[in-house]
């Protein structure tokens, strides 16, 4: 099938682009609020929070994500074609306190992927949803499953939290395995800075390191570096946050065991985020990223973009 070929060869290029913008979009909203233990467990923002919860307190957070991109089919400066990629993931993650001094605790997440090749690029990024038809190639499933522990390393730093995940693959088919990028174990470590600036503003920072490693099914481990900034403004006596940000990551590979990294692409992302908190115990936040920076490392025979890059994410945190 001539265009299972071409949606194919287009994905090998930049699947890993997309897979790990999508991760970085749902993390880069996570936030913490005041120095007041009390309330500073109401605020979180997205898939990774720097908050640790208390002996027996249970966090479920549910995020989504939504990115979509042109792709060009090309040789040297020749544009041969235009393909659209969109990816949906949702992200299911409990934790629970197990720790006395409320220094780390325990989670477990799982994670639904779909991704949608569009011969047409002018389709809606919302056909994602839609079944494939004769112009387009869909791939969806429960992707990922794993487990996650966070922690505040130094007691007197509590602006200071890390958090690992390992996850493993659980995708049917191979194939859907390879085209939903979720075909290898993946590792996640993340350390994040908050800290109030005044009553009212707040500073976080984010930095975050995935890899995908090698295994039978794909024989090349992939890097994936990020960093994020963002300011904090809270209104309504911390009832609404917004949040403008800045965020750079980067996508190496690794083709062979102990074989040189070469860059797949790189990228500064400038975003721009709200949450609201009705209640206590339920937050609810959206954040939206385009590319101000891009640069990709193979970009000969085909490439993204960047101008129809977009991305949005969607959240609910309930605390119990």
């Amino acid at each position: 099938m001539r265009l299972s070929r071409i949606f194919y060869r287009v994905f090998i290029l930049f699947s890993l682009f997309g897979f790990f913008h999508s991760a970085q979009g749902q993390s880069s909203a996570g936030q913490a609020s005041e120095a007041n233990e009390e309330k500073e467990d109401r605020f979180s923002f997205g898939n990774i929070s720097p908050v640790i919860l208390s002996k027996d307190g249970i966090e479920a957070t549910f995020t989504n994500s939504l990115s979509s991109y042109w792709v060009t089919s090309k040789f040297g400066e020749i544009i041969l074609d235009r393909y659209r990629i969109t990816r949906f993931e949702s992200n299911l993650n409990l934790n629970y306190g197990f720790s006395e001094n409320k220094r780390w605790d325990l989670g477990v997440q799982l994670k639904y992927s779909r991704l949608r090749f569009d011969e047409n690029s002018r389709n809606s990024p919302l056909k994602v949803f839609d079944a494939p038809d004769a112009t387009s190639l869909g791939y969806s499933s429960v992707s990922y499953a794993g487990l996650r522990l966070r922690s505040m390393p130094f007691e007197n730093l509590p602006e200071l939290t890390l958090q690992g995940s390992v996850l493993f693959p659980v995708a049917k088919e191979q194939e859907t395995r390879s085209f939903l990028g979720a075909d290898r174990i993946q590792t996640d470590l993340t350390a994040t800075y908050f800290k109030p600036l005044t009553t009212d503003f707040y500073f976080y920072l984010q930095g975050r390191y995935l890899l995908q490693i090698a295994n039978e099914d794909n024989d090349k481990t992939t890097h994936f570096p990020g960093i994020s900034a963002l300011i904090v403004k809270s209104f309504l006596d911390q009832r609404l946050f917004v949040f403008p940000g800045i965020s750079y990551f980067g996508a190496y590979q690794q083709n062979y065991k102990g074989g040189r990294l070469t860059s797949q692409a790189q990228y500064v992302m400038v975003s721009l985020g709200a949450q609201i908190q009705p209640l206590d115990f339920l937050g609810i936040f959206i954040n939206a990223q385009r590319p101000w920076y891009y640069k990709s490392g193979v970009s000969f025979y085909s490439d993204l973009v960047k101008n129809s890059y977009s991305d949005w994410a969607l959240g609910v945190r309930l605390m119990f």
